[in-house]
């Protein structure tokens, strides 16, 4: 019982940190804004991150032969919520709750028959699950997200210098953090604890491995594809 009231709580501090840091991190990069002067709020999943994409964003930019508008909604769409699947997600939490704890065995409910403490104690759990449950489905949400913009990001024209590739590179940081955020979720803890004892918990982790691989290497096809070209264009000269 201590326990599920420690981690209940750490939840609560952790969320409201993050809310705190999406706000302080919100006020910078406003060269990712010139499209539009409204301030939008960050996701909490990525708040911690925001500085690293706007950096990475700010640095692409001379890259991307699109005007300033078009890009800002590219920047909006990798760093910035959308309060009505936020709800949404939330909903799904709550009833993810209902499903696990509420329900047969009725967990939640037969906690809260031990007295007052076990009432606290069934509240206390109920609002760690939720806060649990709606980060993590918030995370794939966004991430998935983030891939398919940084995806259409790569298929815009691209200043392709063959022969100095590093202005590219600020891209392929992005594909990595987005990347590395499903392995530090995801897999690492399964690493630790190891996978769930249940049928199929095998295939449950290669399917998490597939998408930390995808968030890699599919946003980076587009940029791929226009470094081909323009050495095809260039021809013998780009591989001297």
């Amino acid at each position: 019982m201590l326990i599920v009231t420690l981690l209940g709580i750490a939840s609560l501090a952790f969320d409201v940190a993050l809310h705190y840091a999406a706000q302080g991190s919100g006020r910078g990069a406003d060269g990712l804004r010139r499209g539009g002067n409204r301030d939008r709020r960050l996701h909490p999943v990525c708040a911690t991150r925001s500085g690293a994409r706007r950096n990475g964003l700010e640095r692409f930019r001379p890259t991307v032969m699109i005007d300033d508008a078009q890009y800002a909604g590219f920047a909006r769409r990798l760093v910035a919520a959308d309060g009505r699947v936020e709800v949404g997600l939330l909903g799904v939490a709550l009833l993810l709750v209902v499903i696990f704890l509420v329900l047969p065995p009725n967990q939640l409910r037969e906690m809260a028959s031990f007295g007052p403490v076990g009432a606290v104690g069934s509240i206390v759990a109920a609002l760690f699950y939720t806060i649990l449950f709606w980060l993590l489905l918030s995370l794939v949400y966004f991430g998935i997200r983030s891939s398919r913009t940084l995806s259409r990001l790569a298929r815009q024209p691209l200043a392709v210098n063959v022969f100095d590739p590093e202005p590219l590179l600020p891209f392929g940081r992005l594909s990595l953090t987005l990347s590395l955020t499903f392995v530090g979720v995801f897999l690492i803890p399964l690493v630790i604890i190891g996978p769930p004892s249940r049928q199929g918990g095998g295939w449950f982790v290669i399917a998490l491995s597939v998408l930390c691989l995808l968030a890699l290497f599919v946003p980076l096809w587009g940029v791929h594809r226009q470094i081909i070209d323009a050495r095809q264009s260039v021809g013998p000269c780009a591989t001297t």
